[in-house]
């Protein structure tokens, strides 16, 4: 079983995606925050092996709270949510190192083959950062 940590500011995508991965049979959301502050709490008590982390988040962004989970905890596997993709901002998820970059936009049914495919120990980037271009 795949335990996944969800965070999203926006309460409507964050309800969806606990939905979403909580319909299947092989993904467990063990915690949702509404807050990139409360990321690396939850990671400490829930021990997830993916945090699904949006990028834009007050207080602390998605990136912020990535480098803060790959420092203390660092056998998570971190993904960034987005509603752009950009190269720059794919750049320094990378740099962090973070295991992918998916867009909001992306299909249910690929989202959670992203997912699965970083909690087996893969990565998870859009096409773009292949190719060094960007995409909206």
């Amino acid at each position: 079983m795949i335990r996944l940590l969800i965070a999203d500011d926006h309460t409507g995508v964050r309800l969806a995606l606990v939905d979403l991965f909580g319909s299947t049979d092989d993904i467990a959301v063990v915690a949702a925050c509404s807050d990139g502050d409360e990321v690396l709490p939850a990671a400490r008590s829930t021990r997830p092996h993916v945090a699904l982390l949006d990028h834009v988040m007050p207080r602390m962004t998605g990136l912020e709270a990535a480098a803060q989970l790959r420092q203390e905890c660092p056998d998570v596997r971190v993904v960034l949510l987005t509603g752009t993709v950009l190269t720059s901002v794919m750049a320094e998820a990378k740099a962090l190192g973070a295991a992918g970059f998916l867009s909001k936009g992306e299909d249910s049914d690929a989202l959670t083959d992203h997912i699965r495919a970083v909690a087996d120990g893969g990565s998870a980037w859009p096409e773009a950062a292949a190719c060094g271009g960007s995409r909206s």
